[in-house]
């Protein structure tokens, strides 16, 4: 009896832990860093977001990204997540897949978020979220030439 209480009362702590270290480190408004090097795009997860997304980023050439949009994230379909992590309106960071594609996501709480679709990648999506999405969007397109 002694044992099951001991070990309810552990994993109590575990998750709460983990949720209150989730509400710390995804409250801020960058969450990943989004540059223009050269011809190439480069997205680096900032603090934490690298260990909840499994992720060290990703680099690409301007030339295989299609579009650049500041969204609202609920309207971004998600697919299963492998790897990764996710929390209800917390985080949502990690590989997605979806038949035929797969998305890196780097999200927070916020619900404006940058999505860049791309081609011939790795990665057809990546969703990050910034401080300002629509003036980074903007400042890819023009990168982009459009």
């Amino acid at each position: 009896m002694t044992a099951v209480v001991l070990a309810v009362a552990l994993t109590v702590a575990l998750v709460g832990g983990v949720v209150g270290l989730l509400m710390v480190t995804t409250g801020g408004a960058d969450q990943a860093e989004v540059r223009v090097e050269g011809a190439e795009l480069v997205v680096t997860p900032i603090g934490t977001m690298k260990v909840w997304a499994l992720s060290s980023g990703v680099r690409v050439p301007l030339a295989d990204v299609v579009a650049a949009r500041a969204v609202d994230r609920a309207s971004l379909p998600l697919g299963f997540r492998a790897p990764g992590s996710y929390f209800p309106g917390v985080i949502c960071a990690g590989t997605y897949r979806k038949v035929g594609s797969k998305g890196l996501w780097m999200v927070g709480r916020s619900r404006l978020v940058l999505d860049l679709e791309l081609q011939g990648e790795r990665y057809q999506r990546v969703v990050v979220q910034v401080a300002d999405p629509v003036a980074t969007a903007m400042t890819v397109e023009r990168a982009c030439g459009r």
